[in-house]
């Protein structure tokens, strides 16, 4: 779906690992200096909480009406495999620099059920890698960035993939990020400093948040905290295609994406987050917050418009158009921490996609390829075991479908 920064899906830099980086920062003098380390403090403590939207978590389905109708002893059976490799996966990444070149990739092994009974395995991917970051400015968060991404879905068995659409693209993108910076005393920030290293003595993550030292963290921190607005324009290319590669479109076209935080949940800004009410009752039902209490993450959302060139679409041959076509798309996301067990964190994540294109032959329209429309819901945690219901339709499929499934995802 956490890689706090600009990405090929989702433009996060409106989060706090940006904004530490320089937003707003008065020039070259000890106040400045002061302010970037605080909110480098508040970067690495708060972010687990200040979680952004994440565009990108969404899967296709194909064809064929699959989904998990029965079978859930078959269903955890084939997870003692996918928990078995993502130790080994684990064990490879750490120290070896091939590996370290895969930060920001997450992987899922999942299973799902065909309607003719058949349960399958399979795995699902998600990467998202910043190659270049420049800053145009010392004062303001603002500047340039490209960056690779991909994601997709493969079933060991592709005749049952369910969600049969991989996509790769590469994006150059100017950003630029306001507020979210700590307006605060010299006084204030030595005392975050003091609270980060008695907080330092916790070892785990549930030690750490029943800490005085961390609650008194939050109450000092979320008092300084702007509401943050962030948005990047910029161009985008690459490949979709289905699994087998049978069927491809080559995209090229221009994308932006917004996204506004209110870091503060006692802000004015926050109240307004109707999306976050019902996972601010679930969060204090479940004890994850002692007071019910919304959070301003709002949905981040990305628009853009590109050209499309399809390279052997069957559908759209038997549809009697194969040309280059120009095609809008919007995607929008939310994610919000509904409960904690133990250590870990679980959230609710949504992502809608749409793809519409313009002024298309009778033929795609009568054939019902000019739009689609593709939603997904998943709970779970960073990694382990993930819930998702996936509803629509994605480029390349023929009809909608609906789709349950359960899974275990690894992130690196």
């Amino acid at each position: 779906m956490s890689r706090r920064r600009p990405g090929g899906w989702r433009g996060l830099a409106a989060c706090l690992v940006l904004a530490g980086a320089g937003t707003s920062l008065p020039a070259q003098d000890e106040e400045a200096e002061a302010e970037k380390d605080a909110f480098t403090l508040l970067s690495e403590m708060l972010r687990k909480d200040a979680l952004s939207s994440e565009p990108g978590e969404g899967v296709s389905t194909s064809a064929g009406g699959r989904r998990i109708t029965n079978g859930t002893t078959d269903i955890f059976d084939l997870l003692g495999g996918p928990e078995t490799a993502n130790r080994i996966l684990h064990d490879l990444a750490e120290g070896n620099d091939f590996w370290r070149f895969l930060q920001d990739f997450n992987f899922q092994l999942k299973t799902f059920q065909a309607d003719e009974g058949r349960t399958g395995l399979g795995f699902a991917y998600d990467y998202d890698r910043d190659f270049g970051l420049r800053y145009l400015s010392d004062t303001v968060a603002h500047g340039v960035i490209y960056s690779l991404a991909a994601r997709g879905s493969v079933a060991f068995d592709a005749d049952i993939n369910p969600e049969d659409f991989l996509e790769a693209r590469a994006s150059f993108r100017y950003f630029h990020s306001s507020g979210g910076t700590v307006a605060a005393t010299e006084e204030t920030f030595t005392e975050l400093n003091e609270l980060e290293a008695a907080a330092a003595e916790y070892t785990t993550d549930e030690a750490l948040r029943a800490s005085p030292e961390w609650i008194r963290f939050q109450e000092v921190a979320q008092r300084y905290l702007r509401s943050q607005f962030y948005f990047d324009v910029g161009f985008s290319g690459g490949l979709e295609s289905n699994q087998s590669f049978s069927r491809k479109n080559w995209v090229l076209g221009v994308q932006g994406v917004a996204d506004f935080k209110a870091w503060n949940p006692e802000s004015g800004a926050a109240v307004f987050n109707i999306f976050d009410y019902p996972f601010a009752a679930v969060r204090f039902f479940t004890g994850m917050d002692p007071d019910f209490q919304v959070r301003g993450f709002f949905p981040t959302v990305l628009v853009g418009v590109d050209g499309v060139s399809p390279d052997d679409d069957a559908g759209r041959g038997a549809a009697g158009d194969t040309g280059s076509y120009w095609r809008g798309r919007t995607e929008i996301s939310f994610k919000t921490p509904v409960a904690m067990l133990g250590d870990d964190v679980y959230y609710f994540t949504a992502n809608h996609r749409m793809y519409q294109e313009f002024s298309a032959a009778a033929g795609v329209k009568a054939a019902d390829l000019d739009f689609s429309r593709y939603l997904v819901l998943t709970l779970g945690g960073d990694a382990g075991v993930f819930l998702s219901f996936s509803t629509g339709k994605l480029p390349f499929d023929a009809r909608n479908d609906q789709i349950y499934q359960i899974g275990w995802q690894f992130h690196f």
